[in-house]
């Protein structure tokens, strides 16, 4: 199921050749003007200035050429379930000819060039990837003064550091008074910033701490929908017109499924585990479950482009929420229906993590558990933990995942006969991931890890990190 990836060889020739054939192209401004182009839902806004460069940087100069040869090859058919290269792997490979990218436009085009915004975005993910994410703030701080950080840059240093639970940073730059002010008739805004200071809220004090006056996010999604409503009648009347109304057409599914978030991470009053249902915990599943359906409901059926990639990478991800979900809910037929469409969708895309699969698998896996079929359960839980076994650095959220498969696993294995030693494996394995998650939290000053329910995806290479 992992992509195949190529081994190249480091060009050390100068390229100043191949940037001056393409710095004709560039424009003295890239501040502004920023436009979809092939971003979906959920993804943040470039500007045109910059895709058109990124464009050129692939056409012309070698060292990019490489990289997004390593990252992006095709895998062929014999390459499933035999993968060769992790993600991690890949970017490893790819780095050093990402950081001589962005030496090279420094050097050659100066520190105001839509060329080094790109390469400092691919750099970033490359960073964070590995986990150096000194470096990938440095970067990103680098990007932003470049650009003299528009809001679109403010937010994406915002989800830089909220995947990083780094909240208390995350809290400074999410002003929400600042936002409002800025634009004062735009509903949105407010709603996408409130919707940032309750995950840095939730990382730094658990689900129990987030917003009582609106716990269900009625009035939130009420507003969203009355947005919806005028997308959608401007599509029936006036189809033409659709393009003028896309930014908004993208932000209501991604703003209701991240409400829909909020409602679920409240249910969890203890990482990786899964408490017995009370009535509260059951209507906010419920609304969760509502919202998540909604948002892949408009995007399956109004969003223009529903098939452009990054559109099935959150498709992908609401119907992974919605198995898991389904699953709390005791509904694994519903559960397995979700993940497989999941499944389905993960394996059609160009630069597919290994451990969002294993994330779905170690779901799957729960509902064939759940439905009394053993061997498939172990067979998609020892596949899923084998990828994290694989993997160089995991995440807080990452880690979190990890330790919740290997508590699963271990249940499933505790009731078979002449197990038990291979049970106790997977718990002990649970329980030393999880102390370490503790002394990771308590050094960022947070309770909780980032939830993988939630869907803030760092563009640059791939929507799905």
């Amino acid at each position: 199921m992992l992509k195949r990836t190529s081994r190249y060889l480091i060009r050390s020739h100068a390229t100043s050749n191949s940037l001056s054939r393409i710095r004709s192209k560039s424009t003295q401004s890239s501040r502004h003007n920023f436009f979809n182009s092939k971003f979906g839902v959920g993804n943040l806004e470039l500007t045109s200035e910059e895709v058109t460069a990124e464009q050129d940087l692939a056409q012309n100069l070698p060292d990019f050429q490489l990289a997004i040869n390593g990252l992006f090859e095709e895998r062929s058919s014999k390459d499933h379930g035999r993968g060769t290269h992790t993600n991690f792997q890949k970017v490893a490979s790819a780095l050093p000819h990402l950081e001589r990218t962005a030496d090279i436009c420094r050097s050659s085009m100066g520190f105001n060039n839509p060329f080094l915004l790109v390469s400092l975005r691919y750099l970033c993910l490359a960073y964070f990837i590995q986990g150096k994410y000194s470096l990938a703030n440095k970067i990103m701080q680098e990007r932003g003064e470049a650009m003299d950080w528009p809001i679109v840059e403010q937010e994406r240093m915002l989800r830089l550091q909220l995947r990083q639970n780094r909240h208390e940073i995350s809290s400074e730059v999410a002003k929400l008074d600042t936002f409002k002010a800025l634009y004062p008739n735009d509903e949105l805004v407010p709603l996408k910033w409130t919707m940032y200071e309750l995950i840095a809220k939730y990382l730094q004090f658990g689900p129990k701490e987030l917003d009582t006056m609106d716990p269900l996010y009625a009035v939130a999604a009420e507003k969203l929908r009355r947005k919806k409503g005028v997308v959608k009648k401007e599509q029936e009347v006036q189809p033409e017109s659709l393009h003028t109304l896309m930014p908004l057409d993208r932000e209501v599914p991604f703003l209701l499924s991240q409400f829909a978030s909020l409602c679920y991470v409240v249910t969890e009053s203890q990482q990786c585990t899964t408490e017995v249902l009370g009535d509260n915990t059951t209507v906010y599943l419920d609304q969760a479950e509502i919202l998540w359906k909604e948002a892949l409901h408009w995007v399956e059926h109004f969003v223009e482009d529903a098939e452009n990639e990054n559109n099935k990478k959150f498709q992908m991800c609401v119907q992974m929420n919605l198995g898991e979900v389904c699953l709390t809910k005791k509904k694994p037929i519903e559960a397995i229906e979700f993940l497989e469409k999941a499944l389905q969708l993960q394996q059609t895309t160009s630069f597919g993590s290994e451990l969002v699969l294993a994330r779905v698998l170690g779901r799957l896996a729960e509902g064939y558990h759940a439905l009394e079929q053993p061997v498939n359960s172990e067979g998609l839980f020892q596949s899923a933990v084998e990828a994290y076994e694989k993997t160089s650095f995991l995440s807080l959220t990452q880690q979190m995942e990890y330790a919740g498969i290997l508590r699963k696993f271990g249940k499933l294995l505790g009731a078979w006969e002449k197990r038990d030693t291979d049970a106790q494996n997977r718990f002990a394995k649970a329980d030393t991931i999880e102390q370490e998650i503790g002394k990771q939290l308590k050094a960022t000053g947070c309770k909780y890890p980032f939830h993988s329910a939630f869907y803030l995806p760092l563009d640059g290479f791939t929507s799905s990190v």
